[in-house]
């Protein structure tokens, strides 16, 4: 009947997606615990949903647990996980994908790549006594050339270093010469082993 009806209306709002952003790489030591990673969100009320992926050449780096799903609200701390990779082998990676979340809205993606380093395995020191006092204590070590770049010898509970050899040179024993040697190797990734310990058994001379 050629009638119009009154105009409607509606407001419509368009929400920008959320943005996140993070340092893009980190590299550790296997074994020791990942820095605090910040991640930066725009706006500050969204949050991100994160998960990992590992990879490495020789068996896989280990210890982050994947968190996928859970949003987490202004999370600076990424994670403090102790990441592992088996000893002696090659390095591996560890991969978090960080996905900012507003409402309804997401956003693009972002990584955070963890290098895990491989670190030397334990080294087993040994020595050929018990010695009689003034015979020269002989240390070894069973950590080869190829997989250590630096030695260090500790005595006792001091932390002074008291050689950087494989073998330290032998050296004449007294009763103060008794006690426990211990032995750490740093890799040519600046990793250092666990330490390896041996006794010394010094036996003072008959009066």
């Amino acid at each position: 009947n050629g009638c119009v009806s009154a105009d409607g209306s509606m407001a419509v709002t368009v929400t920008a997606k959320p943005t996140a952003s993070v340092a893009a790489t980190q590299s550790i030591c296997s074994g020791v615990a990942m820095a605090a990673t910040t991640v930066s969100l725009n706006p500050t009320t969204a949050k991100f949903d994160w998960n990992t992926t590992t990879t490495a050449p020789t068996g896989a780096a280990t210890g982050a647990s994947p968190t996928s799903g859970t949003a987490v609200a202004h999370l600076t701390d990424l994670a403090q996980s102790t990441l592992v990779v088996p000893n002696g082998t090659s390095s591996g990676t560890y991969t978090f994908t960080i996905t900012p979340k507003d409402g309804a809205c997401t956003g693009t993606a972002v990584t955070h790549v963890v290098t895990v380093k491989a670190k030397p395995a334990k080294p087993v020191p040994t020595n050929d006594g018990p010695y009689c006092e003034g015979k020269n204590i002989t240390l070894k070590s069973n950590v080869a050339p190829a997989l250590a770049a630096s030695w260090n010898w500790t005595f006792g509970t001091s932390t002074a270093s008291i050689s950087a050899l494989q073998d330290p040179t032998p050296f004449a024993s007294t009763s103060a010469s008794s006690g426990y040697y211990h032995v750490s190797v740093t890799n040519t990734n600046a990793c250092v082993s666990d330490t390896g310990t041996t006794k010394v058994v010094v036996n003072t001379s008959p009066i």
